[in-house]
């Protein structure tokens, strides 16, 4: 699995889950489509899974994904989006934890290292 890519209309909320085997160019492909949704349907909130993501795949020249919402962050308007990095992941890897603080400054993007805060800061 390099991704899978989830629409739940019932609960306006867009699901991306990513693997390490998801690489840049790929990444950006995901961040075009759910772009694309958010025009349709600017009211969905997005849950972005980069739990299974390993330091490796940033060090082979991948992009982490913040920096990808970094480049469309005009695009996403107010649409919530919660990453979810994993337990003690977004504080071990330095260029994770950088590029996601420098994403927290936007109030409607958060990062998280519980599944369930997560989803709960989402609904809330």
């Amino acid at each position: 699995m390099a991704f899978s890519f989830e629409i739940d209309e019932k609960n306006k909320l867009v699901t991306v889950v990513c693997d390490d085997t998801t690489p840049s160019s790929e990444r950006v492909k995901i961040i075009d489509e759910l772009v694309e949704i958010l025009i349709k349907n600017p009211s969905l909130k997005i849950f972005l899974d980069v739990s299974q993501i390993d330091s490796e795949s940033l060090d082979n020249g991948n992009r982490p994904f913040c920096d990808l919402f970094l480049d469309k962050k005009s695009k996403f308007g107010k649409s919530k989006v919660a990453i979810y990095a994993g337990r003690k992941k977004a504080f071990e890897r330095p260029a994770l934890f950088n590029a996601f603080a420098f994403v927290q400054k936007f109030k409607n993007f958060a990062l998280f290292d519980n599944k369930n805060i997560a989803s709960q800061w989402l609904k809330d």
